[in-house]
Parts: structure tokens; sequence; C-alpha cells
């Protein structure tokens, strides 16, 4: 038995490597996450003696998961994970794999070996009154700051997170209220290992809606939703006569929203933007309460990887009866 290909020691799942296997007999094939079996599957040669095992990304992919944000920092252990591989019952190579469904440029073994963030985007625009999140692969022995500036005249810098003894992945609060307060600054970087540039718009605020979504790596992100949000009414409902008058009965609304993203500031908001279009979880902040919705059609144009039109979003309350905090 020979093998050819095997997954990489760092990986995204949706990088992962095929096994390709040169051999004249059937193998079992076991794979273990924490000790714990997650595939055990016995696979034959083709007619060219060879075995390929594909989409094991798709497989491990699904013993992780991604959580919301807390408050400050919240540590996120099971978005990435060490699998063994085992070819007859002896262990053949082993695989840190972050938790990916699209295609990145982003280098796993870079992240685990000096830092960086579980994002598409390097740059982003926020403002002093919303909340920003960012997950963070931080290595043992690396603080996470944040670098402040004023009209290229740099701030204080501020630790978001401490260096510890271990590696570790977390989601930061990185909104602009909670690391300088009511200070004026024009943006600023979070730095681990990467670097992600805030410009913060400071101009009149003539009301937005907050966004928040799973990304690509199941990690919270934030978008900033400008244009206008509208609704169209509707209802599911029984007719029933009662006393010889008719009645409606059960009424279920089924009210639908439609939420622009209002003007482009930069190239990575598009990013931002198809990514929400792509997400299995959203919420909109309404108040001080995150109401889950489920994006069902949108809208978007781009020529040339320059003209950006506005993006519109429909989308529903994933339950019917948190609608009223959208009103």
């Amino acid at each position: 038995m020979t093998i050819n290909q095997q997954p990489q020691t760092y990986c995204f799942a949706s990088m992962m490597n095929d096994f390709i296997i040169d051999s004249d007999a059937s193998i079992s094939f076991t794979v273990k996450l924490a000790g714990k079996k997650i595939l055990d599957e016995t696979y034959a040669p083709d007619g060219d003696r060879r075995i390929i095992i594909r989409g094991l990304g798709n497989i491990c992919r699904m013993a992780l998961w991604g959580v919301w944000h807390g408050a400050d920092e919240t540590v996120q252990p099971n978005v990435y994970g060490v699998f063994e591989f085992y070819i007859n019952d002896t262990l053949t190579c082993s695989s840190t794999m972050i938790f990916s469904t699209m295609a990145t440029k982003k280098d796993a073994a870079a992240l685990f070996a000096t830092g960086g963030f579980l994002s598409r985007v390097n740059a982003k625009m926020t403002r002093p009154d919303a909340m920003e999140w960012l997950t963070a692969v931080i290595p043992a022995g690396v603080d996470v700051k944040a670098t402040p500036s004023k009209n290229g005249v740099q701030g204080t810098v501020v630790v978001v997170h401490t260096a510890t003894s271990t590696p570790t992945v977390a989601t930061l609060n990185v909104s602009y209220s909670t690391l300088f307060g009511t200070s004026d600054y024009d943006s600023y970087v979070v730095s681990c290992g990467e670097s992600m540039l805030f410009i913060v718009d400071a101009t009149s605020n003539n009301g937005y809606s907050l966004v928040r979504y799973k990304n690509m790596f199941d990690c919270p992100e934030t978008v900033i939703m400008r244009g206008d949000l509208s609704i169209e009414g509707g209802s599911t409902d029984e007719v029933a006569e009662i006393d010889g008058e008719s009645r409606r009965m059960s009424i279920t609304p089924k009210d639908t929203f439609t939420l622009s993203s209002g003007v482009f500031f930069m190239q990575s908001d598009y990013l931002l933007f198809h990514d929400l279009a792509g997400a299995m979880q959203a919420s909109i902040l309404c108040g001080t309460d995150w109401v889950n919705i489920v994006v069902s059609k949108y809208s978007f144009k781009r020529t040339n990887r320059r003209t950006m039109e506005e993006v519109t979003y429909t989308f529903t309350p994933a339950n019917p009866e948190h609608e009223t905090l959208i009103l």
C-alpha cells in the first residue's frame, strides 16, 4: 500500500486534500476527533488499484461549529479540531482543520503560527455607536491590540486580548465605544499577526440597521445597513362562522421585510454583503434584542470589480411571533 496524497497538517475544511492510496486490497478507514469516531468505513480499490477518499473536509466539518458572541470575549473551541486518520487501525496522519464552507486564500498553518482573523476582509467601515466582533486565531504568548489614529496621528494602544500560555480561537468585542469610549478617532487597526482596519464613519446618523451573521468560518460578523427598511404585510389565517358571522381564526403573520445596504464606502463592503446573502444564520438588532431572520432573496450587481450598486435583502423573522420586535 502506498499513500500518494493525504490531508495537510493544517487546513481549512473546504481546502482539505483527498486521500489517494495505491492498494491491492481493501482497507479500513477511520477518522477520529478527540478520541471519538466520526467515520468508520471500508474502501476497495478500483480497476487501477487506486483508492480515492473524497470530501473529507465536508465530513469533518460536520463535527465543528461556532457560537454567537458574548458581551466581551467568547472562546470558540469547536470552530477547529485535530482530526486523526487511521488506515487498517494504524494512525496515518493528523490534521488541524478550521471550519469553512467556501475556498479561501488564507493559510491555516500561518494562522496558528503567527495569528490572524477568521474573516474574508481586512478592512471595513464602522460607526462610533456600532457593535463589532472579530474572531482571531491567537497563538500562545501573543497580545491582540487595537491602535487608533486621527489624521494620521497615532493614539493610545488598547490591549483587546492579553496573551496566554496556550493558543486559542476567540471572538473579540472590537466595537469603537468599547475600545475607545468617547475619544475622537477616524480609524483604528486591530492586530494579531494580520491587521484589520476599521474606518470610522462619524457623519450625522440618519438611522441604520445592524445585522450579524455567521460567516464562512461559522464565526460572528456584522454589517451596517444604511438603507431603508420596508415591509410588505401578509398573513395566513382560517375563517370560521360564529353566530352567523365570519371571523378570522388562527392568524399567523407572514410579513416580508426588505432591507437595503445603502451606499458602499469600500470594496470590502461587497464581500461582507455577499457573505450575508449566503449565511445560514443571521439576526437583526432591534433595540437591545437580536431577532433571528431568514434571508429568502437578495439582489446585487457588481461590474468589473469597480461599480457596485445597492444591495437589497428580503427576509422574514425566523419566528413569526417576533416580527413585532422589528416593526
